[in-house]
Protein backbone atom coordinates (compact mmCIF):
# COMPACT_ATOMS: atom_id res chain seq x y z
CA UNK A 1 0.00 0.00 0.00
CA UNK A 2 1.06 3.07 -1.19
CA UNK A 3 1.77 5.82 1.64
CA UNK A 4 -0.40 8.45 0.99
CA UNK A 5 -3.13 6.04 1.11
CA UNK A 6 -1.79 4.81 4.62
CA UNK A 7 -2.27 8.24 5.38
CA UNK A 8 -5.55 8.45 4.13
CA UNK A 9 -6.82 5.59 6.37
CA UNK A 10 -4.84 6.51 9.77
CA UNK A 11 -5.19 2.64 10.68
CA UNK A 12 -1.41 1.74 10.41
CA UNK A 13 -0.05 3.60 13.18
CA UNK A 14 0.09 2.79 16.82
CA UNK A 15 -1.26 5.09 18.34
CA UNK A 16 -0.68 5.06 21.94
CA UNK A 17 2.85 4.67 21.17
CA UNK A 18 2.82 7.93 18.51
CA UNK A 19 0.82 9.77 21.49
CA UNK A 20 3.23 9.33 24.44
CA UNK A 21 6.44 10.02 22.28
CA UNK A 22 4.67 13.19 20.92
CA UNK A 23 3.64 14.23 24.61
CA UNK A 24 6.50 13.24 26.50
CA UNK A 25 8.99 15.54 25.50
CA UNK A 26 5.69 18.81 26.35
CA UNK A 27 6.23 16.50 29.90
CA UNK A 28 10.09 16.84 30.38
CA UNK A 29 10.19 20.65 29.27
CA UNK A 30 7.83 21.41 31.42
CA UNK A 31 8.77 19.57 33.95
CA UNK A 32 12.46 20.95 34.08
CA UNK A 33 11.43 24.59 33.90
CA UNK A 34 9.45 24.47 37.03
CA UNK A 35 12.12 22.37 38.78
CA UNK A 36 14.71 25.68 37.85
CA UNK A 37 12.04 28.05 38.98
CA UNK A 38 11.28 26.03 42.57
CA UNK A 39 14.83 24.79 43.18
CA UNK A 40 16.60 28.37 42.13
CA UNK A 41 16.59 30.00 45.88
CA UNK A 42 18.64 26.97 47.30
CA UNK A 43 21.67 26.57 44.48
CA UNK A 44 21.74 30.32 44.03
CA UNK A 45 24.71 31.02 46.07
CA UNK A 46 26.11 27.92 45.23
CA UNK A 47 26.39 29.22 41.66
CA UNK A 48 26.20 32.58 42.19
CA UNK A 49 28.04 33.78 45.65
CA UNK A 50 27.05 36.92 46.84
CA UNK A 51 27.23 38.75 50.25
CA UNK A 52 23.38 39.48 49.60
CA UNK A 53 21.28 36.29 49.06
CA UNK A 54 18.64 38.27 47.14
CA UNK A 55 21.38 39.45 44.50
CA UNK A 56 21.97 35.62 44.59
CA UNK A 57 18.35 34.57 43.54
CA UNK A 58 18.52 37.17 41.38
CA UNK A 59 21.43 36.29 38.99
CA UNK A 60 19.44 32.59 38.76
CA UNK A 61 16.55 34.16 37.71
CA UNK A 62 18.15 36.07 35.04
CA UNK A 63 19.38 32.92 33.53
CA UNK A 64 16.50 31.49 33.94
CA UNK A 65 14.84 34.24 31.96
CA UNK A 66 17.55 33.69 29.09
CA UNK A 67 15.75 30.26 28.27
CA UNK A 68 12.75 32.32 27.07
CA UNK A 69 14.75 35.00 24.78
CA UNK A 70 16.49 32.52 23.02
CA UNK A 71 13.36 30.56 22.37
CA UNK A 72 12.15 33.12 19.15
CA UNK A 73 15.33 32.95 17.47
CA UNK A 74 16.17 29.36 17.91
CA UNK A 75 12.56 28.93 17.00
CA UNK A 76 13.43 30.72 13.44
CA UNK A 77 16.19 27.99 12.87
CA UNK A 78 14.88 24.61 13.82
CA UNK A 79 10.86 24.77 12.77
CA UNK A 80 11.92 24.48 9.07
CA UNK A 81 14.12 21.63 9.54
CA UNK A 82 10.92 19.91 10.67
CA UNK A 83 9.01 21.06 7.64
CA UNK A 84 11.62 19.65 5.06
CA UNK A 85 12.69 17.05 6.26
CA UNK A 86 9.71 15.30 9.07
CA UNK A 87 7.93 15.93 12.64
CA UNK A 88 10.24 13.03 14.08
CA UNK A 89 13.31 14.20 13.75
CA UNK A 90 13.17 17.86 15.36
CA UNK A 91 11.50 16.21 18.13
CA UNK A 92 14.05 13.47 18.95
CA UNK A 93 16.49 16.49 18.51
CA UNK A 94 14.27 18.66 21.07
CA UNK A 95 14.34 15.96 23.65
CA UNK A 96 17.77 15.50 23.39
CA UNK A 97 18.80 19.04 23.80
CA UNK A 98 16.48 18.98 26.73
CA UNK A 99 18.47 15.81 28.55
CA UNK A 100 21.52 17.37 27.91
CA UNK A 101 20.82 20.67 29.54
CA UNK A 102 19.19 18.57 32.63
CA UNK A 103 22.41 16.60 32.92
CA UNK A 104 24.31 19.42 32.55
CA UNK A 105 22.59 21.67 35.45
CA UNK A 106 23.18 18.35 37.53
CA UNK A 107 26.85 18.00 37.26
CA UNK A 108 27.41 22.13 37.36
CA UNK A 109 30.19 22.65 39.54
CA UNK A 110 30.41 25.11 42.25
CA UNK A 111 31.12 28.72 42.11
CA UNK A 112 33.82 28.06 44.82
CA UNK A 113 35.20 24.88 43.01
CA UNK A 114 35.78 26.35 39.44
CA UNK A 115 34.89 30.11 40.08
CA UNK A 116 33.54 32.40 37.04
CA UNK A 117 33.01 28.51 35.02
CA UNK A 118 30.23 27.48 37.53
CA UNK A 119 27.71 30.28 36.36
CA UNK A 120 28.99 30.02 32.68
CA UNK A 121 28.10 26.28 32.79
CA UNK A 122 24.72 27.41 34.10
CA UNK A 123 23.72 29.66 31.28
CA UNK A 124 25.09 27.13 29.25
CA UNK A 125 22.27 25.04 30.11
CA UNK A 126 19.38 27.38 30.03
CA UNK A 127 20.36 27.93 26.64
CA UNK A 128 20.57 24.67 25.96
CA UNK A 129 17.33 24.65 27.66
CA UNK A 130 15.85 27.67 25.72
CA UNK A 131 16.73 25.53 22.18
CA UNK A 132 14.83 22.20 22.88
CA UNK A 133 11.66 24.49 23.78
CA UNK A 134 12.23 26.17 20.88
CA UNK A 135 11.59 23.12 18.75
CA UNK A 136 9.54 20.95 21.01
CA UNK A 137 6.01 22.38 21.41
CA UNK A 138 4.95 23.09 17.46
CA UNK A 139 6.98 19.95 16.20
CA UNK A 140 5.40 17.25 19.06
CA UNK A 141 2.01 19.04 18.56
CA UNK A 142 2.34 18.69 15.24
CA UNK A 143 2.85 14.96 14.56
CA UNK A 144 0.57 13.70 17.85
CA UNK A 145 -2.72 15.80 16.33
CA UNK A 146 -1.57 15.00 12.53
CA UNK A 147 -1.58 11.19 13.35
CA UNK A 148 -4.73 11.36 15.55
CA UNK A 149 -8.63 10.70 13.87
CA UNK A 150 -10.33 13.56 12.68
CA UNK A 151 -12.66 13.21 15.13
CA UNK A 152 -10.75 13.22 18.16
CA UNK A 153 -8.15 15.84 17.14
CA UNK A 154 -9.20 17.87 20.44
CA UNK A 155 -9.34 15.62 22.72
CA UNK A 156 -5.51 14.67 21.62
CA UNK A 157 -5.10 18.35 21.97
CA UNK A 158 -6.34 18.61 25.17
CA UNK A 159 -4.59 16.04 26.25
CA UNK A 160 -1.54 17.25 24.78
CA UNK A 161 -1.68 20.69 26.47
CA UNK A 162 -3.02 18.45 30.01
CA UNK A 163 0.69 17.30 30.24
CA UNK A 164 1.90 20.83 30.80
CA UNK A 165 -0.03 20.92 34.50
CA UNK A 166 1.05 16.97 35.02
CA UNK A 167 4.77 17.91 34.45
CA UNK A 168 4.30 21.30 37.05
CA UNK A 169 2.93 18.72 39.42
CA UNK A 170 5.52 16.38 39.05
CA UNK A 171 8.21 19.30 39.35
CA UNK A 172 6.46 20.39 42.59
CA UNK A 173 6.40 16.88 44.08
CA UNK A 174 9.98 16.29 43.28
CA UNK A 175 10.63 19.78 44.82
CA UNK A 176 8.74 19.09 47.75
CA UNK A 177 10.56 15.88 48.45
CA UNK A 178 14.05 16.58 48.06
CA UNK A 179 13.49 20.11 50.29
CA UNK A 180 11.63 18.24 52.93
CA UNK A 181 13.61 14.67 53.12
CA UNK A 182 17.24 15.95 53.19
CA UNK A 183 19.29 18.09 55.65
CA UNK A 184 19.96 21.53 54.62
CA UNK A 185 23.83 21.13 54.01
CA UNK A 186 23.50 17.88 51.59
CA UNK A 187 20.40 19.89 50.31
CA UNK A 188 22.22 22.83 48.87
CA UNK A 189 25.65 20.51 47.91
CA UNK A 190 23.83 17.59 46.10
CA UNK A 191 20.14 17.37 47.05
CA UNK A 192 18.95 20.04 44.57
CA UNK A 193 20.99 17.88 41.64
CA UNK A 194 18.31 15.10 42.08
CA UNK A 195 15.71 16.27 40.05
CA UNK A 196 17.86 17.45 37.24
CA UNK A 197 19.23 13.89 37.43
CA UNK A 198 15.51 12.50 36.94
CA UNK A 199 14.75 14.71 34.37
CA UNK A 200 18.04 13.86 31.94
CA UNK A 201 16.76 10.05 32.60
CA UNK A 202 13.48 10.53 31.24
CA UNK A 203 15.08 12.79 28.40
CA UNK A 204 16.72 9.49 27.61
CA UNK A 205 13.58 7.64 27.36
CA UNK A 206 11.97 10.16 25.42
CA UNK A 207 14.93 9.57 23.01
CA UNK A 208 14.48 6.41 22.10
CA UNK A 209 10.89 6.65 22.29
CA UNK A 210 11.05 9.20 19.44
CA UNK A 211 13.62 7.43 17.56
CA UNK A 212 11.12 4.54 16.85
CA UNK A 213 8.52 6.13 16.23
CA UNK A 214 7.47 6.60 12.17
CA UNK A 215 6.92 9.54 10.47
CA UNK A 216 4.26 11.87 10.74
CA UNK A 217 1.74 10.44 7.66
CA UNK A 218 0.95 13.94 6.68
CA UNK A 219 4.73 14.83 6.26
CA UNK A 220 5.20 11.75 4.33
CA UNK A 221 1.91 12.22 1.71
CA UNK A 222 3.25 15.81 1.09
CA UNK A 223 6.57 14.56 0.69
CA UNK A 224 5.82 11.99 -1.44
CA UNK A 225 3.75 14.29 -3.79
CA UNK A 226 6.58 16.87 -3.89
CA UNK A 227 5.17 19.40 -2.26
CA UNK A 228 7.44 20.01 1.02
CA UNK A 229 8.60 23.82 0.74
CA UNK A 230 12.51 24.56 0.88
CA UNK A 231 12.02 27.73 2.54
CA UNK A 232 8.81 27.73 4.85
CA UNK A 233 9.89 30.46 7.09
CA UNK A 234 10.04 32.75 4.05
CA UNK A 235 6.83 31.35 2.49
CA UNK A 236 4.91 31.32 5.84
CA UNK A 237 5.68 35.19 6.43
CA UNK A 238 4.64 36.04 2.43
CA UNK A 239 1.96 33.80 2.35
CA UNK A 240 0.03 32.99 6.20
CA UNK A 241 1.12 36.80 8.08
CA UNK A 242 -3.09 36.33 9.30
CA UNK A 243 -2.66 33.08 10.46
CA UNK A 244 0.40 33.70 12.09
CA UNK A 245 -1.19 36.43 13.89
CA UNK A 246 -3.96 34.26 15.49
CA UNK A 247 -1.44 31.37 16.72
CA UNK A 248 0.24 34.39 18.31
CA UNK A 249 -3.08 35.38 19.83
CA UNK A 250 -4.07 32.04 20.96
CA UNK A 251 -0.66 32.68 23.44
CA UNK A 252 -1.75 35.32 24.87
CA UNK A 253 -3.16 33.34 26.84
CA UNK A 254 0.03 32.84 28.39
CA UNK A 255 -0.67 35.58 30.50
CA UNK A 256 -3.20 34.90 32.44
CA UNK A 257 -2.05 31.17 32.71
CA UNK A 258 1.64 32.10 34.06
CA UNK A 259 0.05 34.24 36.92
CA UNK A 260 -2.27 31.70 37.90
CA UNK A 261 0.42 28.79 37.97
CA UNK A 262 3.11 31.09 39.60
CA UNK A 263 2.33 34.30 40.77
CA UNK A 264 -1.28 33.81 41.99
CA UNK A 265 -0.05 32.42 45.58
CA UNK A 266 2.51 35.04 46.02
CA UNK A 267 0.17 37.56 44.98
CA UNK A 268 -2.55 36.28 47.92
CA UNK A 269 0.21 36.14 50.55
CA UNK A 270 1.47 39.75 49.61
CA UNK A 271 -1.66 41.47 49.02
CA UNK A 272 -4.08 39.43 50.91
CA UNK A 273 -2.13 37.96 53.77
CA UNK A 274 -2.56 34.58 53.27
CA UNK A 275 -0.75 31.91 54.47
CA UNK A 276 1.52 30.91 51.34
CA UNK A 277 1.10 27.26 52.17
CA UNK A 278 -2.89 27.28 51.91
CA UNK A 279 -2.68 29.36 48.89
CA UNK A 280 -0.17 26.86 47.15
CA UNK A 281 -2.72 24.28 48.20
CA UNK A 282 -5.27 25.68 46.69
CA UNK A 283 -3.53 26.13 43.70
CA UNK A 284 -2.69 22.79 43.57
CA UNK A 285 -6.25 21.86 43.53
CA UNK A 286 -7.07 24.31 40.81
CA UNK A 287 -4.44 22.80 38.80
CA UNK A 288 -5.45 19.84 39.30
CA UNK A 289 -9.02 20.48 38.07
CA UNK A 290 -7.34 21.94 35.26
CA UNK A 291 -5.61 18.90 34.31
CA UNK A 292 -8.61 16.89 33.92
CA UNK A 293 -10.84 19.61 32.54
CA UNK A 294 -8.12 19.78 29.28
CA UNK A 295 -9.40 16.48 27.82
CA UNK A 296 -13.18 17.21 28.50
CA UNK A 297 -13.13 20.95 26.70
CA UNK A 298 -10.95 19.30 23.65
CA UNK A 299 -13.85 16.59 23.30
CA UNK A 300 -16.59 19.30 23.14
CA UNK A 301 -14.68 21.30 20.39
CA UNK A 302 -14.93 17.95 18.67
CA UNK A 303 -18.72 18.07 18.46
CA UNK A 304 -19.54 21.49 18.61
CA UNK A 305 -16.11 23.57 16.70
CA UNK A 306 -13.19 25.39 18.66
CA UNK A 307 -14.27 28.95 17.88
CA UNK A 308 -17.38 28.87 20.53
CA UNK A 309 -14.73 27.88 23.32
CA UNK A 310 -11.85 30.07 21.93
CA UNK A 311 -14.21 33.57 22.06
CA UNK A 312 -16.18 32.18 25.56
CA UNK A 313 -13.19 31.86 27.29
CA UNK A 314 -11.72 35.27 26.27
CA UNK A 315 -14.59 36.51 27.36
CA UNK A 316 -15.09 34.84 30.89
CA UNK A 317 -11.67 36.28 31.53
CA UNK A 318 -12.37 39.44 30.11
CA UNK A 319 -15.01 39.33 32.64
CA UNK A 320 -14.19 37.93 35.72
CA UNK A 321 -10.17 38.64 36.20
CA UNK A 322 -10.96 41.81 37.92
CA UNK A 323 -13.08 39.94 40.42
CA UNK A 324 -11.09 37.32 40.98
CA UNK A 325 -8.35 39.29 41.41
CA UNK A 326 -10.10 41.47 44.25
CA UNK A 327 -11.32 38.06 45.80
CA UNK A 328 -7.56 37.39 46.57
CA UNK A 329 -7.39 40.21 49.13
CA UNK A 330 -9.34 38.41 51.42
CA UNK A 331 -7.21 35.73 53.53
CA UNK A 332 -10.04 32.96 53.34
CA UNK A 333 -8.95 29.55 51.76
CA UNK A 334 -12.15 29.09 49.96
CA UNK A 335 -12.42 32.61 48.82
CA UNK A 336 -8.83 31.83 47.21
CA UNK A 337 -9.41 28.70 45.98
CA UNK A 338 -12.68 29.88 44.09
CA UNK A 339 -11.12 32.34 42.37
CA UNK A 340 -8.03 29.81 41.64
CA UNK A 341 -10.91 27.26 40.19
CA UNK A 342 -12.76 30.22 38.13
CA UNK A 343 -9.25 30.99 36.80
CA UNK A 344 -7.99 27.55 35.93
CA UNK A 345 -11.76 26.62 34.32
CA UNK A 346 -11.49 29.88 32.00
CA UNK A 347 -7.90 28.90 30.92
CA UNK A 348 -8.55 25.63 30.07
CA UNK A 349 -11.22 26.91 27.41
CA UNK A 350 -8.49 28.55 25.29
CA UNK A 351 -5.82 26.35 26.29
CA UNK A 352 -7.24 22.83 25.45
CA UNK A 353 -7.50 23.71 21.90
CA UNK A 354 -4.43 26.13 21.24
CA UNK A 355 -2.52 23.20 20.17
CA UNK A 356 -4.87 21.82 17.30
CA UNK A 357 -6.34 25.23 16.23
CA UNK A 358 -2.95 26.47 15.45
CA UNK A 359 -2.01 23.31 13.51
CA UNK A 360 -5.46 23.44 11.81
CA UNK A 361 -4.97 26.96 10.60
CA UNK A 362 -1.53 26.43 8.77
CA UNK A 363 -1.00 23.82 5.38
CA UNK A 364 1.08 20.79 6.50
CA UNK A 365 4.26 22.51 4.25
CA UNK A 366 4.86 25.39 6.71
CA UNK A 367 2.79 23.82 9.64
CA UNK A 368 5.50 23.42 11.94
CA UNK A 369 7.02 27.33 11.16
CA UNK A 370 3.92 28.36 11.06
CA UNK A 371 3.12 27.54 14.82
CA UNK A 372 6.01 27.57 16.24
CA UNK A 373 7.71 31.08 15.19
CA UNK A 374 4.38 33.13 16.61
CA UNK A 375 4.35 30.46 19.68
CA UNK A 376 7.38 31.27 20.83
CA UNK A 377 7.43 35.34 20.40
CA UNK A 378 4.34 35.28 22.01
CA UNK A 379 5.59 33.25 24.93
CA UNK A 380 9.07 34.99 25.22
CA UNK A 381 7.28 38.60 24.57
CA UNK A 382 4.26 37.85 26.98
CA UNK A 383 4.17 35.00 28.83
CA UNK A 384 7.32 34.78 29.91
CA UNK A 385 7.37 38.39 31.60
CA UNK A 386 3.92 38.42 33.04
CA UNK A 387 5.12 37.30 36.58
CA UNK A 388 7.82 40.00 36.86
CA UNK A 389 4.82 43.00 35.27
CA UNK A 390 2.86 41.58 37.98
CA UNK A 391 5.61 41.98 40.72
CA UNK A 392 6.11 45.54 39.07
CA UNK A 393 2.72 46.54 39.56
CA UNK A 394 2.71 45.52 43.38
CA UNK A 395 6.21 47.28 44.04
CA UNK A 396 4.51 50.50 42.80
CA UNK A 397 1.43 49.46 44.84
CA UNK A 398 -1.13 49.24 41.66
CA UNK A 399 -1.67 45.70 42.30
CA UNK A 400 -5.02 46.09 40.45
CA UNK A 401 -3.19 47.05 37.18
CA UNK A 402 -2.30 43.42 37.23
CA UNK A 403 -6.22 42.89 36.74
CA UNK A 404 -6.04 45.65 33.82
CA UNK A 405 -2.64 44.15 32.05
CA UNK A 406 -4.57 40.33 31.62
CA UNK A 407 -7.96 42.55 30.58
CA UNK A 408 -6.37 44.35 28.13
CA UNK A 409 -4.42 41.25 26.64
CA UNK A 410 -7.63 39.29 26.86
CA UNK A 411 -9.53 41.72 24.84
CA UNK A 412 -7.06 42.00 22.26
CA UNK A 413 -6.88 38.55 21.92
CA UNK A 414 -10.68 38.10 21.51
CA UNK A 415 -10.64 40.48 18.90
CA UNK A 416 -8.50 38.54 17.11
CA UNK A 417 -9.89 35.45 18.04
CA UNK A 418 -12.98 36.72 15.97
CA UNK A 419 -11.22 36.54 13.11
CA UNK A 420 -10.04 32.96 13.41
CA UNK A 421 -12.15 30.56 11.03
CA UNK A 422 -14.23 27.46 12.26
CA UNK A 423 -11.39 24.65 11.91
CA UNK A 424 -12.84 21.81 13.25
CA UNK A 425 -13.33 20.21 10.02
CA UNK A 426 -9.94 21.04 8.04
CA UNK A 427 -8.38 18.45 5.91
CA UNK A 428 -4.94 18.24 7.39
CA UNK A 429 -2.43 16.81 4.24
CA UNK A 430 -3.40 19.93 2.26
CA UNK A 431 0.26 21.84 1.08
CA UNK A 432 -1.87 24.91 0.59
CA UNK A 433 -3.84 26.94 3.11
CA UNK A 434 -7.16 25.45 3.20
CA UNK A 435 -10.33 27.86 2.02
CA UNK A 436 -11.54 29.94 5.05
Amino acid sequence: MARQDRAATGRNRPPLKTVAAGLIGNVIEWYDWFCYGLLASIFAEQIFPSSVPINAILAAFAAYAVGFFVRPVASIILSPFADRHGRRGLMALSVGLMGAASLLLAVTPTYAAVGILSPVILLVARLLQGISAAGEYQSSASYVIENAPQHRRGFVSGLFNATSGLAILAATVSASLVTGLIPEGPLQSWGWRLPFFFGALLSLFGFYLRRSIPESEVFEEIEDKKEVVHSPVRSVFRRHPLQMLQVAAIQFVGVPYYLWSTFLPTYAHLVGGMELSEALLGNTIGLIVYVLVLPLVGHLSDRHGRKPFLIGGAIGLVVLVYPCILMLTHPSFLVYLAASLIGWLLLSTIEALSPVVGVELLPASVRVSGVGIPYQISTAALAGTAPFVASWFISIDHPSLIAGYVLLVMVIAGGIYLTIPETRDRVLNEAEEPAA
